[in-house]
């Protein structure tokens, strides 16, 4: 979830590439919705009419399928390459490019000619794929040649004054923009040297990139074993409040419940069934007769009792615990995160 101002600057680029549009969809975001918001703040300075879907009704938002499916492609992109999480943004944004520039619809045309009526140039896109090796031109210190050194290509940086201008992340991990873009050959490869070269460069950056690099001061004094991205919003939801339309003072509880910031939620799991396995989908928390969520959350999956709903491949729902599925997520996948 991006925050209150990487939303509004993402809103402010937009406008600033294609201009006002006359309105604006989005769900209850905080941070869209919000009245100090700097997303609310820009709709109102651009007068740009905004609207809101109702709570759990993503249909409602035509922009929620090509959302999901970029993210789909992020992450297949994601697991076949072996990308560290820590440049999701740049990988969303390459992935994101790439559909607006297909072509859609019973007029064949792509999203960037609807908006802006313009074609696309897609030139930029072809030399390069997320996370490719790459050589890039650093300035030599004086009068000397230019100094080639290795990067892994980011995506194209739009926003630069040069044309064919591209992000690079060099082992420092501080990402450049850089025109001097090659490929390293698969010839180039073949040389031990620079074999040796290429897996120093990849242990200094995924090192930089490591999550233990960006830990969260407080959080170390919760014992146990925990998932951050699963509880961590949900200890908090009960506490945003979103003002309803026309009353800036009157909070409004049913935008912000713990089950929309539950992780768990969607979750794709593999249920052992006779010889073999049934891929379920985790649908929603399961409730009991009073009509409450059954079970307590815990920072421990272990001693977490919390029940939820999984729809099974054959169309059956069956109840499962809040530890078994994150055992089972657990177990689909290997010490680097990456799924099986």
């Amino acid at each position: 979830m991006a925050s209150k101002s990487e939303a509004g600057v993402a809103l402010q680029e937009f406008i600033e590439d294609v201009g006002i549009p006359n309105e604006m969809v989005c769900d209850g975001a905080g941070e869209q919705v919000g009245p100090k918001s700097d997303f609310a703040k820009t709709c109102r300075r651009v007068h740009c009419k905004m609207r809101r879907t109702e709570p759990h009704s993503p249909w409602q938002n035509q922009a929620e399928g090509m959302i999901g499916e970029t993210k789909k492609r992020w992450k297949t992109k994601m697991s076949a390459k072996n990308v560290p999480g820590r440049v999701w943004d740049y990988g969303l944004g390459h992935e994101k490019t790439i559909m607006s520039h297909i072509a859609r619809g019973p007029d064949g045309r792509t999203g960037y000619e609807r908006m802006t009526g313009n074609t696309p140039d897609i030139s930029e896109m072809l030399d390069f794929e997320i996370w490719d090796l790459v050589w890039y031109h650093q300035p030599g210190t004086d009068t000397s040649e230019p100094v080639r050194r290795l990067g892994r290509w980011l995506g194209v940086a739009h926003r630069i004054w040069s044309n064919m201008c591209h992000w690079v992340i060099p082992g420092s991990g501080v990402v450049l923009a850089r025109t001097t873009v090659q490929h390293v050959t698969p010839l180039e490869l073949q040389v031990p040297e620079l074999q040796d070269q290429v897996k120093e460069f990849d242990v200094a950056l995924r090192e930089r990139l490591s999550d233990s690099n960006f830990v969260i001061s407080g959080m170390e004094e919760i014992s146990g074993f925990y998932l951050p991205g699963i509880y961590y919003m949900e200890e908090f939801a009960d506490s945003v409040t979103v003002p309803r339309d026309g009353d800036e003072t009157q909070p409004e509880q049913d935008s912000f419940t713990p089950e929309g910031y539950d992780n768990m939620i969607n979750a794709e799991i593999m249920i052992p069934k006779g010889d073999g396995t049934i891929v379920g989908k985790v649908i929603k928390r399961a409730k009991g007769e009073d009509g409450n969520p059954i079970g307590l959350r815990n920072f421990n999956p272990l001693l977490d009792t919390r029940e939820y709903e999984v729809l099974m491949l054959d169309c059956a729902t069956v109840s499962y615990t809040a530890n078994v599925i994150a055992e089972n997520l657990y177990s689909q996948v290997d010490s680097e995160g990456r799924q099986f």
